[in-house]
């Protein structure tokens, strides 16, 4: 009984729907399909987990709605910012220019700002947003476009 008025309040809320990766107290996956008892979530080595309603606890749904990454990179203590800035402008506006890129950003890349002034090195960090299960792939591309773009606009890198 437990498990099915557990599971009428995970459905009512909403919680997570077929197709979407979830992070619970017993499990990480995407869902494959639920009753009103159970879920079951395919990991990503495979496995699958059939877990009760009233086990599953804690829902973290990583594939609701949009993602957001932020990441740092280390430039050399006396970057122009404002050079810098608009460098990642350009970066941007070159990966919103390829249409499969771009359909899958919700927001372009974007530098947020110093995040740490060390001895060597300015950390300054930037972000993108984007639809659930594409963040990784669009870091990389804008992470390998700027390693590529900013020592030619004479921005140097952290040594």
């Amino acid at each position: 009984m437990k498990d099915i008025v557990s599971g009428i309040f995970y459905l009512t809320d909403d919680a997570f729907r077929v197709g979407e990766f979830i992070d619970c107290e017993k499990a990480k996956g995407t869902v494959e399909s639920f009753t009103l008892r159970s879920v079951r979530l395919r990991s990503p080595n495979g496995q699958l987990h059939t877990i009760p309603f009233g086990e599953l606890g804690h829902v973290t749904n990583f594939a609701r709605d949009w993602a957001a990454v932020d990441f740092p990179l280390r430039f050399a203590r006396d970057v122009d910012l404002d050079k810098l800035r608009a460098a990642t402008e350009k970066v941007s506006a070159d990966i919103m220019a390829v249409p499969e890129l771009k359909e899958k950003l919700l927001e372009p890349l974007k530098m947020q700002g110093i995040a740490e002034v060390a001895d060597n090195a300015l950390v300054v960090h930037f972000k993108l947003v984007a639809h659930p299960g594409s963040p990784g792939g669009l870091q990389n591309e804008a992470i390998v476009r700027m390693l590529r773009a900013f020592p030619e606009q004479g921005i140097e890198f952290a040594k």
